[in-house]
């Protein structure tokens, strides 16, 4: 895909069961859907946070080939298990500040269009499925629920995250980069 090597560490699939069950209990506690939907609710949930990591890789691969310094892959399970990286060639050269904050910027666009078309799709299906009064919560319930899970993931961990420099988030890409251009610029 898009000519990068995909990796997936074993820690990804443990984590993946840590995602599954938390989504399980937020939807026993919020929504309290019986258990069998519930773990449904939780799995398909845990899918989509793996695709929404996805799409925000493939924001910054789009991203950094357009800056001519093109991702060389992703790895799936990093930080415990709980995230993919972006992996750049190993003999890249010193780029400039700019280049790494266009890179960085990526992952939080793709992310951002994924938490407004989830934010659509919870609206809309949230006015077409009336509530009947004694009916259990199926499919129409597991789709807003999962579409709510989906636009909360993106809109927090994927797009807003940009906003908080840690060392191994975005913002602290964007943030490092920052203060190596301004550092860069009082020297002149």
């Amino acid at each position: 895909m898009l000519g990068l090597k995909i990796r997936f560490r074993r820690a990804m699939w443990g984590a993946s069961i840590v995602v599954w069950a938390i989504f399980t209990v937020l939807t026993l506690v919020l929504f309290q859907f019986p258990i069998g939907l519930a773990l449904l609710t939780g799995f398909f949930s845990m899918v989509m946070y793996w695709l929404s990591e996805l799409v925000h890789q493939i924001g910054h691969a789009l991203a950094a080939r357009g800056t001519g310094y093109p991702m060389s892959g992703i790895t799936f399970g990093e930080l415990g298990g709980f995230i993919g990286a972006s992996r750049y060639p190993k003999d890249e050269p010193p780029l400039p500040p700019m280049i790494h904050i266009r890179r960085a910027l990526g992952g939080p666009i793709a992310s951002a269009v994924v938490t407004m078309v989830a934010l659509i799709i919870w609206r809309l299906a949230s006015g077409s499925l009336p509530p009947v009064q004694n009916d259990p919560p199926g499919w129409g319930a597991l789709t807003i629920a999962v579409t709510i899970y989906t636009f909360v993931m993106n809109l927090f961990i994927y797009t807003l995250q940009v906003f908080i420099p840690l060392s191994f988030n975005d913002g602290g890409t964007i943030w490092r980069a920052w203060r190596q251009r301004h550092e860069a610029a009082i020297r002149m």
